[in-house]
């Protein structure tokens, strides 16, 4: 049973990652997003630098993470996102990749009105993102 309060749609676009105190950045996959947050999927060396043993996850002095990712709109143009995030989740899935839960904490400039027209456009069509 679902028990989020905001749809998140499927998808599958790729995402810049900065965080973990690292001043470089890593690329994941954004799996879903919603306007709370968004799941990545991430190799180990990512989920390493996001938190020291990402094996064993101790999230409560985890740093921001930084995420930019480009999404579609339905008219063929693209919005840019770009959010610090709150590190919820981290969890090894069976192929040693990981997922990554991240709770949207600041937009920068005008993302947050970018994620919205991105999940307007898209929360009545989910099956095609």
């Amino acid at each position: 049973m679902e028990r989020r309060n905001y749809p998140r749609l499927h998808t599958q676009f790729p995402a810049e990652v900065i965080g973990g105190g690292k001043r470089a950045s890593d690329q994941a996959l954004a799996t879903d997003v919603s306007i709370t947050g968004l799941q990545l999927f991430c190799d180990a060396r990512v989920a390493g630098r996001l938190v020291p043993d990402a094996e064993h996850p101790d999230l409560t002095g985890a740093k921001p993470v930084t995420v930019r990712v480009t999404l579609p709109l339905r008219d063929g143009t693209h919005v840019r996102v770009e959010v610090r995030c709150k590190l919820r989740m981290l969890r090894r899935t069976e192929d040693g990749e990981f997922r990554v839960g991240l709770e949207y904490e600041y937009f920068e400039g005008q993302s947050y009105n970018a994620l919205e027209a991105f999940i307007d456009d898209w929360v009545s069509y989910p099956d095609e993102t």
